[in-house]
């Protein structure tokens, strides 16, 4: 759903783990999305710094 796509990018950005790990194990939201600008939810968390994030991003 587009939905989940769109909060999965908005919640790696704001730096929100928990709602990421929700998004990919329980709604099954695709990793590789890209948005309108090509970049990836991988792409994000690298960008805003969020170590966290980027290494469950790389695990999965």
């Amino acid at each position: 759903m587009a939905s989940d796509r769109n909060d999965l990018i908005q919640s790696v950005r704001r730096g929100d783990l928990v709602r990421v790990r929700y998004l990919v194990e329980q709604k099954e939201v695709e990793l590789n999305i890209r948005d309108r600008w090509d970049s990836t939810p991988l792409y994000y968390a690298c960008l805003c710094g969020h170590l966290e994030i980027t290494q469950y991003l790389l695990d999965n």
